[in-house]
This record gives C-alpha cells, sequence and structure tokens, in this order.
C-alpha cells in the first residue's frame, strides 16, 4: 500500500498555512539584549529540524537552573523558502507519484519514539494510526509518498514551535545565507539584502543539497546558442519547459532521472494503469521521448522491502569481522581488503537461491565459489557491469540489452530478499555497505583506494543497493517497452557542442538533441566552488578543503564532531548532513542516527551558553 495525504484526516492539510504564519523576514526579527544568546541554524530540511529539536530538547532539561539567570536564548533558523522542516524533496506541494525511496517501518523524525511525558513524538507509522481516516492499518513494508512526509515533518514542526520556553525563543527566518563571517567568539551571517544585525554565539550549516551545477559549464558560454540546458531537475516546474515530443537527453539514470521520468509523463498527463498485473501506459501525447545517459548507463535495481527487524543478515563482512579490522586502527584497502570478500558476500547470497543449487549446503556452495576453475554467471563485477559480463559486442542494441536485463532484474526479485536471487544479492550488498559506511567513517582507506571507492564503487553501490521501490522500476520498464524512454549509448559518451544543438557521442552511437536535462544531484567540491557560502568561507580560512595524504578531495575537512578543522575553539561553528560528506559518507538520509552532529553541536554549544551565564553572573557580583 502507498500512502499519501488523502489519507489524513483534513485538519492537517492547514499546517503548511499554519507553518508559514511563524516565518518572519530579517527585519520583522524582535530586538534583543546584548547579552542575550543567539544560534543560528542554516538550512531547512530535516537535519536543520533534528539540530533545532536536540538543542530544544537538551535546552527544556536544563534551562531554568539558578545558574542562568535570566538570560535568553534566540534561535534563528534560516531557509531560502516556506518549506521549514520538509527541504524541496518533501514539501506538500509536490505530485502523489514521488515516493519516498524507503519503507515506512523505521522512518522517525525524533530522536527517542514516544516517550511518555512527551505523547506528539510519534514514528511515521505511529503518526498515520492517529491521523489516518482512511481505516487500514499501516504496516512496516507499505509505502508513502513524499507529499505526505513532509504533513509529518511540519506537524513536528509546529509542535516545537508550540512549546513555551520563557528563556527560549525560536524564529524562522526566511532568507538566503550567502556569507559567514568570525569575529573573536562570534559569528555574523549575510543574506542578499546584507549582514544580518545580529552575532551569533554559535551556528550550524545544514544546508542539505544547495549545490550549482557544473557539470555542462562548457557549453553554456556561447550565448548565441538555441538549445536549452536545464541545470536541475528541482523545482519540477521547471522541467515544463521540454516541449512534447521533443527527444531529450537526460544526464543521470537513477533516482532523480526517475523523478524527471514520472514528471514528464504522469505529470503531463499520462496514466499508468495494470493489466495481468503489468503496468501499461496510456500516453497523453504530451511526452517528450527520453534519452537517459551517464557514465554506467545503467538504470537503478528496485530497492528490497527491509525493515531494521526484517532484513537479511551478513555471512562474512559481520559485526566481529568489522571489529577486528577497526581494532587494527589503520587505513584500509578498499580495492584489496574489502573487494574480495564483498564479492564472497553477494555471491553466498545469490547461488543459494537459484534451482541448480537449491539444497546443497554451506559448504558445498563455498567450496564451488572458491573453486577458479568454475565458470560463474554471477558476481560482484557482473552486477556493478553486466554488459561486460554478457559478453555482448557494445555495437549491439544497447535498447534491447536494457529491456531484456530490466525484465531479468525484476523477475529475480519479485518475492524478496529471502527468496528471490537477485534481492537477496542486492540486500547483501546493501548491508555490507553499512559496514563499508562504518569503516570509512572510522578509520578511512587509504588514498589510493579512496579515489577508486569514490570514482566508481560508491556510486555504484548506491544505484544498485538504494534504488527506487519496485512500483516505480515497473513503471520505468513499461515506458522503456512502450518506447518513452530509450537507452542508446552502451559506453559514456561525450557532450559538446555541434552548430545549434547538443551532440552525444561515443563510437558506436551519436545523436543531436535541442534540449538537455541535468538529472543529477551535485555534490560539493571546493575546486570548483560550486557553493557561495563555502567558497568564501574557504577564501576566509573559515574551513579548509580534506586532504587524504596526498589526494585532493574537494570535500570540507571536519573533526570526529562535524566541526571545521583548523577552527579556533571559541567558534562554535558546526556542518551537519550533506556539507560533511567526505570524511564521513552516505550523509543523504532522513534517518537521524548517522553522523548525528547536532548533538555534539547541541552540548557544546549550550556549554557555551552556561559558561557565558557564569561569566556574567561574576560580572555582577
Amino acid at each position: 500500500m502507498i500512502w499519501n495525504s488523502s489519507s489524513l484526516n483534513s485538519e492537517l492539510l492547514n499546517l503548511p498555512t499554519e507553518l508559514k504564519s511563524f516565518v518572519k523576514s530579517v527585519n520583522q526579527l524582535p530586538t534583543t539584549s546584548p547579552s542575550d544568546f543567539h544560534i543560528a541554524i542554516v538550512g531547512a530540511g530535516p537535519k536543520g529540524f533534528y539540530a533545532l529539536d536536540t538543542f530544544q530538547d537538551l535546552a527544556n532539561k536544563r534551562l531554568g537552573q539558578s545558574t542562568h539567570g535570566n538570560q535568553k536564548i534566540h534561535i534563528h533558523w534560516f531557509n531560502n523558502d516556506y518549506h521549514f522542516g520538509t527541504g524541496p524533496n518533501f514539501h506538500t506541494d509536490l505530485p502523489e507519484y514521488f515516493l519516498v525511496n524507503r519503507y515506512i517501518a523505521d522512518i522517525t523524525c525524533w530522536e527517542e519514539v514516544v516517550k511518555s511525558d512527551i505523547p506528539h513524538q510519534l514514528s511515521l507509522m505511529q503518526w498515520l494510526k492517529k491521523h489516518s481516516i482512511s481505516g487500514k492499518e499501516p504496516a512496516w513494508n507499505h509505502l508513502c509518498t513524499r507529499e505526505l512526509l513532509g504533513y509529518y515533518f511540519i506537524d513536528a514542526v509546529l509542535s516545537i514551535m508550540k512549546e513555551e520556553n520563557p528563556m527560549l525563543e525560536i524564529h524562522l527566518v526566511k532568507e538566503r545565507i550567502c556569507d559567514l563571517d568570525i569575529g573573536d567568539d562570534k559569528s555574523v551571517l549575510t543574506c542578499a539584502k546584507g549582514k544580518i544585525p545580529f552575532h551569533y554565539d554559535s551556528v550550524i550549516l545544514a544546508t542539505g543539497h544547495s549545490y550549482e551545477s557544473t557539470s555542462f559549464s562548457h557549453l553554456k558560454q556561447d550565448a548565441n546558442a538555441s538549445y536549452t540546458i536545464i541545470d536541475e531537475v528541482y523545482p519540477i516546474e521547471r522541467l515544463s519547459e521540454i516541449p512534447a515530443r521533443e527527444d531529450v537527453a537526460i544526464y543521470g539514470t537513477g533516482l532523480t532521472f526517475l523523478d524527471a521520468m514520472l514528471e514528464l509523463t504522469e505529470g503531463r498527463g499520462g496514466i499508468f494503469y495494470k493489466k495481468d498485473d503489468e503496468y501499461h501506459y496510456l500516453s497523453s501525447g504530451h511526452e517528450p521521448i527520453m534519452y537517459p545517459f551517464s557514465r554506467r548507463n545503467l538504470p537503478n535495481m528496485p530497492v528490497n522491502a527491509y525493515s531494521n527487524s526484517h532484513k537479511r543478515t551478513l555471512a562474512f563482512m559481520t559485526d566481529e569481522w568489522l571489529e577486528n579490522l577497526l581494532a587494527q586502527n589503520r587505513k584500509i584497502d578498499f580495492i584489496n581488503e574489502i573487494i574480495p570478500i564483498l564479492d564472497l558476500e553477494v555471491k553466498f547470497a545469490f547461488y543459494p537461491l537459484i534451482p541448480e543449487f537449491k539444497g546443497l549446503d554451506n559448504e558445498s556452495i563455498l567450496a564451488f565459489l572458491h573453486d577458479d576453475s568454475q565458470e560463474k554467471m554471477f558476481s560482484l563485477f557482473a552486477l556493478v557491469n553486466p554488459m561486460s559480463y554478457s559478453k555482448l559486442p557494445l555495437d549491439t542494441n544497447y535498447q534491447e540489452f536494457i529491456l531484456d536485463l530490466s525484465n531479468y532484474c525484476l523477475q529475480m526479485t519479485e518475492f524478496g530478499e529471502f527468496h528471490s536471487p537477485m534481492a537477496a544479492a542486492t540486500a547483501a550488498l546493501r548491508e555490507a555497505f553499512e559496514q563499508i559506511v562504518k569503516i570509512n567513517n572510522q578509520v578511512g582507506f587509504t588514498a589510493n583506494s579512496q579515489k577508486a571507492f569514490e570514482d566508481r564503487w560508491f556510486p555504484n553501490i548506491n544505484h544498485l543497493a538504494y534504488g527506487p521501490p519496485r512500483e516505480v522500476s515497473e513503471k520505468f520498464f513499461c515506458l522503456m517497452r512502450e518506447g518513452f524512454v530509450k537507452f542508446i549509448f552502451s559506453e559514456t559518451a561525450s557532450v559538446t557542442q555541434a552548430g545549434n544543438k547538443i551532440r552525444l557521442k561515443n563510437k558506436y552511437m551519436e545523436k543531436d538533441f535541442q534540449y538537455l536535462l541535468n538529472a543529477r544531484i551535485q555534490k560539493g567540491n571546493l575546486r570548483t566552488k560550486n557553493h557561495p557560502l563555502y567558497d568564501r568561507m574557504l577564501s576566509k580560512g573559515i574551513i579548509k578543503e580534506w586532504m587524504n595524504d596526498q589526494l585532493s578531495t574537494g570535500k570540507i575537512a571536519i573533526d570526529k564532531n562535524g566541526k571545521p578543522v583548523g577552527l579556533d575553539e571559541n567558534h562554535k561553528i558546526y556542518l551537519y548532513g550533506i556539507p560533511t560528506e567526505g570524511q564521513v559518507i552516505s550523509n543523504d538520509t532522513i534517518l537521524r542516527s548517522r553522523n548525528n552532529f547536532a548533538k555534539p553541536w547541541a552540548d557544546d554549544t549550550f556549554a557555551t551558553f552556561e559558561k557565558k551565564c557564569a561569566e556574567l553572573k561574576e560580572r555582577m557580583l
């Protein structure tokens, strides 16, 4: 089942309007005392909300002690628009065909679920049980739309805004922060209107996916060219520029591409319907023809239904294996120390579930896997690069190959990760990646293997193990079958200008396009200067680039708590979420548990507040 906002009590549908009433401009912020304590949270997606909730929870427990006197704390939560708590990915105006790429079982926006003294802190499943009018019971393996999750987050934000604490004021501020300066122990923020007239004792930057695209900057230099480049998929309304029936090249084949695909079909009045358990598509006549391409030139695998209490366990990359590896307290060679055991983990998940191996014991299967004389149709490398292992020539009909591959993968994943071979293999890859994340975040990889991990293995694993819900994969397969999505590039294509068109070309195929859509989420890179705020912070020495030995990464160097390396102890500036990607990885998640830098920030910030209170009290004596 897929839950959407039509399942909710109608009163909840007014939440976005209610939230908007709390939002101010900088000019509307109340005047404060110079001795008051000021905090800035920059970025209002889920991570910004987690930071706010973490600090408020700490403050509610400890404010009001005699040592604090009458000192007040003012929190200014900044965002580019009115979508506080949801960010652009979960706002309530999104269409219902955009689904959350995670089953609802483990989704919660709270640190602790349902504390007896705070009854409103509900997990998503509990919240649906309380507010649904559908008469149906939510189950762990149900899905939900992103707009429904937006209502859940907004309800959480409003519950915080309505809490009363005379020593704590929270203000939602609609301003884009573009610069930051530091003094002796405070920070000053700048927005488009100029410097904000408050000196902040603590700042946390949770700016999410806010990087500028530089992928096709070489094509944008010709102002007279008549072709059109659309740099970003979001906000989704910008795709309206693409005409009906026009051929459009789409850079990226991952989750963002699938959003674009649905917007350019369902979003234009097309209708998916099922007949004999298979999707068919009724065209509106307004769709373009989509030609996706990327470095992989392969679509996502569908994600399995899983939760923390219902998922595959690892056979080799176990917690004990991980502890032994981490105990060596050295950088790990990802290629030589991780890939071989990862390959074994994936194969050991796959083979026992195919008919030829059913009934064999583990020892017999392992003997086969370790026997180099036996030809094996499946491995980690075949999963990552199926074209090479299929032994088909690269000048083959690539669309037909992708159709066959997609059909095979859908069949092989149909019954879930405990019964289907391909689903079991991708589940093993997903769980193994969780161990890989811990290795990277705690001891790191050697410089040589770090580059291979970032360039090849990290994106491949994400595509294979964290794909879309099966519902979306089936729609994708349907559109390929009916000719609205066409894969024609079996190898990476170059992108150049050809007269007034954009030309995609490799040694087997070339095609010209009037429209090019970038359907990849741009990653932070200090070397390309693709974020004005961080670029300016870099030029002032507030942040610096993380170097893995001699490897230049383009990422921000942070300590174990998310604070920029080299920053003076007196300056309370922290990073949280996407901006910390680099030394720690896999931050693009709505889960609070991973790399939760909100907690050390909140602890450090409150300790600074208490120190300030003590200093003021001493001066008054």
